[in-house]
């Protein structure tokens, strides 16, 4: 009740950080979530992938209501600290 949720990986992963605050886990994120490609490119926290057209392709076009639904080879994660989002991905 008073923490965000665990994030939703198996892997060991880093809390993400920007200028000194820790943001706080929203939920596995789809396109739904942002308002253009270059808003979810904007978010992308700690990327260095060359290639982020592809990341937008792969980010899932429905929502994600539960575990099972966002169960993929890839994984968004969406982040937030007041107006400011942070987006994570995860690949298997």
């Amino acid at each position: 009740m008073y923490r965000t949720p665990s994030l939703p990986t198996w892997q060991d992963s880093f809390w993400p950080i920007k200028n000194g605050r820790p943001y706080r886990f929203l939920k596995i994120a789809s396109k739904r979530d942002y308002a253009s490609k270059a808003e979810f490119i904007d978010s992308l926290h700690d990327c260095d992938i060359d290639d982020l057209d592809r990341l937008w392709d792969i980010l899932p076009d429905h929502a994600i209501r539960n575990m099972k639904e966002g169960q993929y080879d890839v994984s968004f994660y969406l982040f937030d600290f007041e107006a400011d989002r942070l987006t994570v991905w995860d690949a298997n």
